[in-house]
């Protein structure tokens, strides 16, 4: 299966309910593993805080899908479904 990692970062909606960020990421596991996917270790947090003060949060994901629609549908259900987090960076393949 190939394997792919992406960037979320967390949208002002997200940002406002960070305390909820667990129970989201448990319902995205479970998204990804229904659709057939591998999650590799637990998607890395990482807070950067901005010169102008703001603190962001990001998250990235290393998956083995099926294939790339199957990717494609499931960022579909993090990012458009669930509006807490956007795509930061792209998914990338690695072989």
């Amino acid at each position: 299966m190939p394997r792919f990692s992406f960037v979320l970062k967390e949208t002002p909606s997200g940002r406002a309910t960070h305390d909820q960020h667990i129970g989201r990421r448990t319902q995205a596991k479970v998204v990804a593993r229904s659709a057939g996917c591998g999650i590799h270790g637990e998607p890395q947090e990482m807070l950067v805080t901005s010169a102008g003060g703001g603190d962001d949060y990001y998250y990235w994901w290393v998956l083995d899908a099926p294939d790339l629609q199957t990717l494609q549908d499931v960022l579909k259900i993090f990012t458009v479904d669930n509006h807490s987090v956007q795509i930061a960076v792209a998914p990338v393949q690695h072989d």
